[in-house]
């Protein structure tokens, strides 16, 4: 940043921050053009800045709130009115980039979206087969090799964990159904108790 004299074109009021202290000056803010170089001219109560506009980190146009410009040196200037903003480096001839002017078309989004998931299905259907085969091509037969043993080796020691099924004709056959035993019990003590009540002759 330096010092300079009184700029030209439209002014527009802000908000200065020099970053050296939190203090927030009230500004008027001049694009200041010599030859072909432009500059960011700062002029308020005891403030008289000048920037280069390639110094600058100009804001993104958005839809909703405040713009700040972050300047060489560590300081920045900001205005509430994102709107007067956006109208004032527009008739300043600041040109936003194509990454912000696709940003703000709905039409390049859709585009952008409609793109991805036209990529994303010929990677599904034709990518990840290409790949596949080309990874199975340059892998060396004796890695394979080991690779598919291991892996039978793996499977074989997995299924001697697991505890085989007990043939059906090899079950031992049930004998009496639930509860017949509870039922064999009662009636035997049943006869008991007639016995025992019945006039001896």
């Amino acid at each position: 940043m330096h010092s300079a004299g009184t700029g030209t074109g439209t002014p527009l009021q802000a908000t200065y921050f020099d970053g050296r202290s939190a203090r927030a000056q009230t500004v008027t803010l001049r694009l200041h053009s010599a030859g072909r170089q432009r500059s960011l001219h700062i002029l308020g109560d005891g403030v008289d800045v000048q920037v280069p506009t390639h110094q600058i980190q100009w804001p993104e146009r958005t839809r909703h709130g405040q713009r700040l410009a972050h300047l060489a040196g560590g300081g920045h200037v900001q205005c509430e009115d994102g709107a007067a903003w956006d109208a004032w480096t527009k008739s300043q001839g600041q040109h936003e980039s194509l990454v912000v002017r696709m940003q703000q078309s709905w039409r390049w989004v859709a585009g952008s979206v409609a793109v991805l998931v036209m990529l994303a299905v010929a990677l599904q259907l034709w990518g990840l087969p290409l790949l596949a085969r080309a990874v199975v091509a340059a892998t060396p037969p004796g890695i394979e090799q080991t690779l598919g043993e291991s892996t039978l080796a793996e499977q074989n020691r997995r299924a001697s964990r697991r505890p085989l099924p007990t043939p059906w004709h090899t079950k031992a056959p049930r004998t009496s159904a639930p509860g017949s035993s509870y039922f064999a019990k009662a009636k035997s003590a049943r006869t008991r108790w007639l016995c025992q009540e019945a006039p001896s002759s």
